[in-house]
């Protein structure tokens, strides 16, 4: 049984989802302590009951203590019989957003090596956590670039406080891997915009363009999802697309706050990695070390490991003790980071 602090690094929901999905991917008993611990309400919440739920109907384990308020969750894989269906639905039941469920089973999903579908509820435009649009135009486009077969579904949108929003995932059988390089620097990539909001009134999306262009930022393409989902919300992605790769940066509504401010912050987001020269942008330095390391590794640049990103490379070699993760400082000030297995 491997033994996790989920104090260490962050501190936070992190340990405790790649922990459980390095766990599932390699077969390998875990009993994670402290979770949650530098939270100012550590224990579980809703959507870490719901991806610990999920990897265990995955898996066909043990779990205990996985209840909201516990801080010890134990998956025990000993004598495990994951189930042999391909079709699964996980629900967290509150706006617990669906991409960090999905950021916790799709690698016990890959490993499984057929086809498989996911049908997720709860929020897909919330704080703290990736939104729809950058999840599948950023994360989903790197995992097919490592030979991930898998594609995305919006049913409908859930905002904060009501959630309701539904997705589905549908995996195939992974092509032959390949080692992800993503290190290429944009030059002159494409800029789609992406507006999402439900309950406000049109013009909104309308300011939120304009407060685009007054940033110098010129998009070609503005894609707009206005009559989806429940409660009252609103998103804007900036997705930067050259040869291969992709950038992206997202917000998420705020009472009180205009949206030009929210634009105005994302246009600075997304250009802070366009202009540092970043491979990908610094989400994806904590969402894609788990599926490069169970894949045949990678390696990428970022101006920005992120706690949550540093937490991740941490945790992989505990699990994979072959593998080899390392981070250089390079002369443009980028870091470097390197995963391959000895």
């Amino acid at each position: 049984m491997l033994e996790i602090d989920g104090s260490a690094g962050e501190g936070g929901g992190q340990v405790l989802r790649t922990s459980l999905a390095l766990a599932v991917a390699t077969g390998r008993s875990v009993r994670i302590r402290n979770v949650r611990a530098k939270r100012p309400q550590p224990g579980l919440k809703p959507g870490h009951v719901a991806a610990a739920l999920a990897l265990a109907e995955l898996s066909g384990g043990r779990l205990d203590g996985a209840e909201i308020g516990n801080d010890v969750v134990t998956l025990d894989l000993d004598d495990a019989r994951p189930p042999t269906r391909d079709e699964f639905a996980f629900r967290i039941g509150t706006a617990g957003p669906v991409t960090l469920l999905a950021q916790a089973i799709l690698p016990a999903c890959v490993v499984m090596d057929r086809p498989v579908t996911l049908h997720l509820e709860g929020g897909t435009d919330v704080a703290w956590a990736p939104r729809w649009d950058a999840y599948v135009a950023g994360h989903l486009s790197w995992l097919q670039r490592c030979g991930i077969d898998i594609e995305a579904t919006l049913g409908r949108r859930g905002f904060f406080p009501a959630g309701g929003g539904r997705v589905t995932f549908a995996l195939g059988r992974r092509v032959a891997p390949a080692r992800l390089d993503a290190t290429h620097k944009a030059r002159q990539p494409r800029i789609e915009g992406h507006i999402a909001m439900h309950g406000l009134p049109r013009h909104v999306a309308a300011r939120c363009r304009d407060a685009v262009a007054d940033a110098g930022l010129l998009v070609q393409a503005w894609h707009e999802d206005s009559h989806r989902g429940p409660g009252t919300g609103f998103a804007l992605t900036l997705v930067a697309r050259e040869r291969d790769s992709v950038w992206c940066a997202d917000v998420v509504g705020r009472k009180g706050v205009p949206v030009e401010r929210l634009a105005k912050d994302c246009v600075r987001t997304l250009r802070l990695d366009l202009d540092r020269g970043a491979g990908v942008d610094i989400h994806q330095a904590d969402q894609l070390p788990s599926l490069l390391a169970l894949g045949v590794g990678g390696t990428f640049t970022t101006r920005q490991l992120s706690g949550h990103a540093r937490t991740v490379l941490d945790l992989i070699p505990r699990f994979l003790p072959t593998l080899e993760v390392d981070v250089t400082t390079l002369a443009s000030g980028l870091l470097h980071v390197d995963i391959r297995h000895a």
